[in-house]
């Protein structure tokens, strides 16, 4: 039903939302998802790298091979008494 020209020069019809509005409601909300998503992904990321950066400084590079001490060489030896 046509209600004739609006001041504007369009003319108003009458129903519900139409398919433009719910397409643009649609892409709005996909548009925030994916970037609330990309944020976080970031987040994550930058996280990540700074702490790979910070931890490459304190790890030790001479681990060596493991020597027991004095007492607890004892406690090594089995069914001793």
């Amino acid at each position: 039903m046509r209600l004739g020209p609006t001041s504007r020069g369009r003319e108003i019809t009458e129903g519900g939302p139409n398919l433009s509005s719910l397409l643009g409601a649609f892409i709005l909300s996909f548009t925030v998802l994916i970037v609330v998503v990309i944020g976080i992904l970031a987040a994550y990321g930058t996280v990540i790298a700074i702490l790979h950066a910070f931890a490459s400084q304190t790890q030790k590079t001479d681990a060596g091979t493991p020597v027991l001490v004095s007492n607890q060489t004892r406690a090594a030896h089995a069914g001793g008494d």
